[in-house]
């Protein structure tokens, strides 16, 4: 089925933010952070990685934030929170009814459409303004039901801001995490055969995250930069020489959610992809874990006139090693 609808679930966490302490010149010096996983298909997770945010702040009448992308904003990737008023110390509901905080999210393909409903909690552990300058940290869920489609998550473990305000508005960066430096040489060079001819792309920026549950996310992009094209993997865990079939989001717990995404031929829809995805070596020593894989699957794109193409997508070499860690 091509796709139309994506959405998610989030869910809150018991974690303990940083304290910002009690001088408001000490908090100034702490780091923007936002941390968050989107959490969906049996706790296979996606690291959600916003690196810019828009806070508007009018003490006991407005609390507005927005977090995205530098590189690609707009609607089709943001998370916006929006309340009346906010106290430190206070857990709100978050829904679309009043009272309560007004949400909205969208991550690329993976979540096109926010769903009319929706319901969660943001709990508020530190709240200070003053002289025009505003400390917070925040930790929030939200819950919601993809069409047709199993339950998904996107958790917010924290979320720290200390700025100026300039009349009651400001836009800023978040600190990025660190990723490891690969230390073995990483490589993702696909094949896209259509009709005969074969298309090689090397997609050789590789993110790789694990965690602590042994669940993991692969995100491939062009080596040298553009968006020719992107894929992303994500599974609960990797076991060498075991076979993985490849599904569309919300597949089987054992399956690998696979999203590629190819510009321009997938311009106008495609369909779930279906395949296998296959672990020959894993290796996990003092140059940090990395293994060695293939995969094959098929997928259906519509062209402008309305006609389907089947595309099959192979790897050529697929080496990858870990860029981080989380718990």
């Amino acid at each position: 089925m091509f796709k139309a609808v994506a959405v998610l679930f989030l869910v809150l966490k018991g974690e303990v933010l940083m304290s910002f302490g009690t001088d408001m010149g000490e908090l100034l010096t702490s780091s923007n952070t936002f941390n968050a996983d989107l959490i969906f298909g049996s706790n296979k997770k996606i690291p959600i990685t916003f690196d810019t945010f828009e806070l508007i702040y009018i003490e006991g009448a407005q609390f507005f934030i927005r977090l995205g992308f530098e590189d690609n904003p707009g609607l089709r990737n943001e998370l916006t929170l929006e309340a009346k008023e906010l106290k430190a110390g206070q857990t709100y509901l978050i829904r679309p009814q009043a009272p309560g905080i007004g949400a909205a999210f969208a991550l690329g393909k993976r979540i096109e459409y926010f769903p009319d409903e929706y319901s969660g909690a943001l709990t508020v552990d530190r709240l200070e303004y003053k002289d025009g300058h505003i400390a917070l940290s925040m930790q929030f869920s939200i819950y919601f039901k993809p069409d047709g489609k199993g339950d998904m998550e996107v958790v917010c473990h924290a979320l720290q801001i200390t700025c100026a305000l300039a009349n009651h508005s400001t836009t800023g960066k978040f600190v990025p995490k660190h990723r490891a430096q690969a230390k073995v040489p990483v490589f993702c060079e696909i094949n896209a055969s259509v009709d005969g001819s074969y298309d090689p792309i090397d997609l050789g920026d590789v993110f790789f995250v694990i965690y602590s549950d042994s669940s993991y996310f692969i995100q491939c992009l062009p080596r040298h930069g553009g968006d020719r094209a992107s894929l992303e993997f994500a599974g609960s865990a990797l076991k060498t020489f075991a076979d993985y079939p490849i599904t569309g989001p919300g597949g089987t717990p054992e399956s690998v959610d696979t999203l590629l995404i190819m510009r321009p031929e997938f311009s106008y829809g495609f369909s779930d992809p279906t395949g296998r995805f296959r672990v020959r070596r894993t290796e996990d020593s003092e140059e940090g874990f990395w293994f060695i894989g293939e995969f094959n699957f098929s997928i259906t794109a519509r062209g402008s006139d309305g006609q389907n193409t089947q595309y099959d997508i192979s790897s050529s070499v697929f080496q990858v090693q870990v860029s981080e860690l989380r718990t």
